[in-house]
């Protein structure tokens, strides 16, 4: 089966509405949908994520880096997250 991952929008501590949306057109596609949370303290927006229907896993990456949330400061992390997990 595939996976899908999804990487989360969020911002104060809160997910973004736009993620539950994701969630919801990855379950038309089929597969194991993850949730990758990017923040310097994510507890709260993986905890938010976990709730949504139809997720397998949310994978919480905390750095001080990602206070900036930038395409150059995560785009590196989602390699790597995806390369450990052998995705």
């Amino acid at each position: 089966m595939s996976k899908i991952l999804i990487v989360a929008q969020h911002a104060g501590g809160k997910l973004n509405a736009g993620t539950a949306k994701a969630v919801s057109c990855a379950q038309k596609i089929g597969g194991d949908i993850e949730i990758a949370v990017f923040a310097t303290s994510g507890a709260s927006v993986a905890a938010e994520a976990a709730k949504l229907a139809g997720v397998k896993a949310v994978l919480q990456v905390d750095n001080p880096a990602n206070d900036h949330n930038l395409a150059a400061v995560i785009a590196p992390q989602v390699a790597e997250l995806v390369k450990a997990r052998g995705s």
